[in-house]
């Protein structure tokens, strides 16, 4: 499988993915052995709950998907770089606390 950063962002839309999916720690675990197949599952997980942390942060919906589209560049950088060396998650092993600060910082950039 190739592990390269994806080229097209075309999964944005996807659902979030249901609460019995593996943890995000076991998600971030994903990312340092097969990185392609764990940002799909990151997309299918994270992507509307990030887009609705846009609007919520007063961006309209065209420019909450350019953002969001910014926030998954700057995640798929590097082969994903930021998401492989994450170190801590919240106190219930969640990525969602250290996402929310990537995209608040997103939006204001």
């Amino acid at each position: 499988m190739d592990d390269t950063a994806p080229t097209s962002l075309a999964c944005a839309q996807s659902p979030l993915a249901p609460a019995d999916e593996a943890s995000d720690d076991a998600l971030l675990a994903l990312f340092r052995r097969r990185p392609q197949v764990a940002w799909e599952q990151f997309l299918e997980r994270y992507a509307g709950r990030i887009v609705a942390q846009l609007r919520g942060l007063g961006l309209e919906s065209d420019d909450a998907m350019d953002c969001f589209v910014f926030v998954c560049e700057r995640l798929a950088r590097d082969r994903w770089r930021r998401l492989r060396d994450v170190q801590r998650t919240g106190a219930r092993g969640e990525l969602v606390p250290w996402l929310r600060q990537v995209v608040r910082h997103a939006a204001i950039d």
